[in-house]
């Protein structure tokens, strides 16, 4: 029997304390920086706005029970968790292999919160900045590392030349937020013709826990995730780009929730989302579980 195929479709690159410098010079003391406001929680990414983003630390811990007592001291240690192939292209690759890893998918980590920037000017400054950054990290390996690019979606003509120019660099799809504005819903038309442009240059949109215009986009504010997912279903966007691609990230109990909608809503407009019963079950049962 040859060997699986194994491909990560939901990996991290962690943005250096460095990576916000640039932004500095920009915006003087109103740029977005890592700071560490709670020595408890490590280093975070101060917005700038009375804002906090979630904590660092916790991008550098797998398999780790975040409620333990050696957790809450590994908090403390901000990027001396990192491995060095979060930032060196070639150890990465050797993580790979130990992890019998073909390829991945790479999400960014730290710049998520940036959609709760209320300067429209800093967010498009700073995902341009970070394009450039992990398309040139990803470059090093372009048979193994696939990086999306992250957009805002208030400019959206702005937001397509900037998927333009991503995809141009080696981006394979782009990361949006994963809930729109509540007075500007995904189901609004304004969208239309940025589905309309990623359709066209066939790259997908991909919505990841933590990342939202809104400030309830965490584990514990589900129903934060569920409001894309929910109007999706219901309302036009598959029934008008029928080759539309969506991919969601993080959070099993918004798949639940997409499932449910997609069945109900289907007949209506010839909308086709399986999920098989025994992802459905998985799907459930971390969905009940205590960790949501």
């Amino acid at each position: 029997m040859g060997q699986k195929l194994c491909i990560s479709a939901d990996s991290h690159v962690v943005e250096s304390a460095e990576f916000f410098e640039p932004l500095e010079k920009l915006f003087g003391e109103d740029a977005p920086r890592m700071v560490i406001a709670d020595a408890a929680r490590g280093p975070q990414l101060d917005l700038r706005n009375g804002k906090l983003g979630i904590g660092l630390s916790g991008f550098f811990m797998q398999n780790v029970d975040f409620t333990t007592p050696e957790a809450m001291e590994m908090r403390k240690l901000g990027y001396a968790l990192a491995r060095p192939g979060c930032y060196d292209v070639a150890e990465r690759l050797k993580d790979q292999e130990m992890d019998g890893l073909a390829a991945e998918i790479v999400y960014p980590s730290v710049i998520f919160n940036l959609y709760r920037v209320e300067n429209l000017d800093k967010v498009k400054a700073a995902y341009s900045l970070y394009n450039d950054w992990v398309g040139d990290y990803c470059k090093q390996a372009p048979d193994r590392l696939f990086p999306l690019a992250s957009l805002q979606l208030l400019d959206l003509d702005e937001a397509i030349k900037e998927m333009e120019r991503s995809k141009k660099l080696g981006h394979v799809g782009v990361s949006i937020a994963a809930t729109a504005p509540p007075d500007r819903l995904y189901s609004d038309p304004f969208y239309d013709k940025f589905w309309e442009a990623a359709q066209a240059m066939s790259m997908p949109m991909h919505w990841h826990i933590f990342t939202g215009a809104t400030d309830n986009h965490g584990p514990r504010t589900v129903e934060a995730v569920h409001h894309p997912q929910e109007h999706f279903a219901r309302v036009f966007i598959f029934r008008f780009h029928p080759v539309f691609h969506l991919i969601h990230q993080g959070n099993f109990s918004g798949l639940v929730r997409l499932d449910e909608h997609s069945r109900r809503f289907a007949h209506r407009y010839q909308m086709v989302v399986e999920i098989q019963d025994v992802e459905r079950r998985m799907l459930r049962r971390v969905a009940q579980s205590s960790v949501l």
